[in-house]
Parts: C-alpha cells; structure tokens; sequence
C-alpha cells in the first residue's frame, strides 16, 4: 500500500465567498474531494474584491499567511492552485524548509492572455522546477506545457479541475423541467440558447451576440437567450445588447455570477449551450461539461481544450473559432433537428460528462496523493 501525505496545504489565490460565489469554486470543490477521500489538509486561499486597494492588501496578507504556514505548519505537501500568482511565497518557504510541492496549473498559468499574466510566468516556471507533480486540466494543456516548459511527461498528471458535481448537475425530470419552464415563461416552440462565462473577449461572447443578431430559426418557434456570467467587459456586453433589436433585446435573459443549484437550473432549461471561445489559455471549460451533464449539448468553437471533447454529431458540434456566421448557421441547422436527433444528441452528451464525475476522478486525485 502507498504511503499518503499525512499533512497538506491548498494555497490558491481564488476561493469562493458569499458576495462571489462562483469565484474559484473548483477549489472549493477540490478541497471537499480531498475531505470524501479522507486527507488531512488546511486551506490558504485569496477571497475575490471589487476594490483594487483591498484586493491589494488582501494579496499581502495571503502572501505572508502562505510564508508562514508553509515555514512553520509542519506540511509535508504544499498543493498549489494557479502557481503564476500563488507560488511565490511557497518557493521562498521551500528554501527554507523542505517539503514537496504539487502545482495545478489553469488558463493563464500557461497562456497568459495580460500584461500582467506574462510578468507572472517566471513564476510557473519555477513551481515546476520544484514541483514532484504538475496537475493540468486536459491532455491539450498536457501536450501544451510539455512542449512550451520542456517538462518530463512522467510529472504530468490530468485531473479535471475536480471535475462534475453530478449531485448539483444532472438532467432534471420531466416534471420539474416543465415547472422551471412555465416559472421563465418557456412553451414547447421556444428555443432555449444559453451562455455561461466570464464576461470578456477571450471567451467569445461578441462572437455569440453577432450570431444572435442575425439568426433564421423557424418562424413557428420562439427564443429565449440566457446569458450567466460578470467581468470586465460587463458594461461593453450591456452597450451591445441595447444596441440590438428590440425584438432580440426583449428575449435575452442576463443573470450576473449565480450559485451552483440556480446554474443548474439554468442548463435544464437550455436546448442548446454556446462556448464561442477565443482563447488559447481555455485549459478545459468546465462550463460545457457541466451542460453536458444536465443533458444539453454543446456548440463551441473548434479551438483549444473543448476541440477535444465536443465531437461533432455525437454530443454537439463544433464551429471555426471567431466565425460568427458559421456559428449562426450551426445554431439554425441545430433548431431544424427532429426530436429523436436532439436525443440522441442529448445522451451523448450525457456520456461525455461521465467521464467528468467526481467519482470517475477520484483515482487519480487519490494518486496525486500518494508518495
């Protein structure tokens, strides 16, 4: 039998709150695996604030709270959630004192997408050097940091940024769907399109709003849009839509970060999810997989981690990245599906996002573990 770390640290500088509650969730949910499968651990983790002079102070005192508890909590496992911005405290305690090191590394760890992400990288960097496991989302950013950090495939573990809570998202009966719809004022002819993201330009969602604006679905069905998400392009997404019709305008539902119950909801209302993404730093995209497991399908950009698991025909389809047109042409043809296409669609998606569960994971979560 393997010998386990008897004592673990989680240090992340992203950890959901009350006011943000989708804020660094998958750490949150990574850290209540780590309670299922019985490991002793303590967190050190950055909450999210609005305000630059806070976020400012609160960096600090996360950097010197790290120092000290790596230096003197006695942790034989320091496991680090975004190495770029977490790492630097850990690395400067690890001089100090030995202990191991795993870095998990997500989006801008490896792509960075700012100035500020690249002034970072040196960091990444050096959690590798020190690090006895390096944890990636997907076997894209697998291959990725193989090749841009020349690290040994041996060190390289995937794990889902832990993965599907299938207890929050999975399909819901007949009964509660037709409930949840009659609530948003949904009827059999609407075609329900949804979008979940961050709200900013590398996730595409000026590529979706283009589509939108020109769409040809049957003039015998309905739309309904529900767009789930904040960021820096908030009040940019907002002039865009009060610039478009009002037709277009009156059935796009917004909704700002939501917990996790009411975004389930929300994927069992949809016919179809969208992820138009744009950027090279999308390590998985959690998003489309949790819509996959409440039994939606996926339309997403044939680009980056999701060009891997949305095939074509089987559990959605895949469009040219940035190409709002084909988009648009997809989401029509979509609409013309008969019943027993969409689920078959709909199962397929379902199969994928089993691959995605927390206890299809957990083996190698447990492994990550072990000395």
């Amino acid at each position: 039998m393997k010998k386990m770390y008897e004592k673990v640290l989680v240090v992340s500088n992203m950890f959901p709150n009350k006011e943000f509650p989708s804020y660094g969730i998958f750490v949150k949910n990574f850290c209540d695996q780590l309670s299922e499968l019985g490991i002793r651990y303590d967190v050190s983790a950055l909450t999210k604030t609005k305000n630059r002079i806070i976020k400012l102070f609160k960096y600090g005192q996360f950097y010197i709270g790290t120092f000290f508890r790596c230096l003197f909590g006695g942790y034989d496992l320091t496991y680090i959630h975004y190495p770029s911005f977490s790492a630097k405290p850990v690395l400067i305690a690890r001089k100090l004192r030995k202990f191991d090191i795993i870095s998990n590394v997500h989006g801008t760890d490896v792509v960075p997408l700012k100035p500020e992400h690249q002034a970072m990288l040196g960091n990444t960097r050096k959690a590798f050097t020190y690090s006895r496991k390096i944890v990636v989302p997907s076997e894209y950013y697998k291959q990725l940091i193989i090749e841009k950090y020349k690290v040994e495939p041996r060190r390289v573990f995937v794990y889902p940024s832990a993965g599907v809570n299938d207890s929050i998202f999975f399909e819901y009966d007949m009964k509660k769907k037709e409930m949840l719809k009659k609530e948003y004022g949904i009827d059999e002819n609407t075609f329900v399109i949804g979008f979940v993201s961050r709200i900013n330009k590398a996730k595409g969602w000026d590529v979706f709003i283009d589509a939108l604006e020109i769409l040809e679905v049957p003039k015998n069905r309905k739309v309904k849009v529900f767009i789930v998400g904040s960021g820096e392009d908030d009040e940019a997404l907002e002039r865009r839509i009060n610039s478009c019709s009002k037709e277009l305008r009156e059935v796009i539902v917004r909704f700002p970060l939501v917990e996790q119950n009411k975004l389930a909801e929300i994927y069992n209302l949809l016919d179809v999810f969208i992820f138009p993404t744009m950027s090279a730093s999308e390590s998985l995209g959690l998003v489309a997989i949790e819509a996959m497991s409440c039994g939606c399908p996926v339309i997403a950009s044939n680009y980056a981690a999701p060009k891997y698991y949305v095939v074509d025909g089987k559990n959605g389809y895949k469009f040219n990245k940035g190409n709002s047109l084909e988009l648009k042409e997809t989401i029509d043809t979509y609409a013309l599906f008969p019943k027993d296409k969409i689920a078959s669609l709909k199962e397929g998606a379902l199969q994928t996002s089993k691959m995605y569960t927390r206890k299809e994971i957990e083996q190698v979560l447990n492994g990550l573990f072990s000395i």
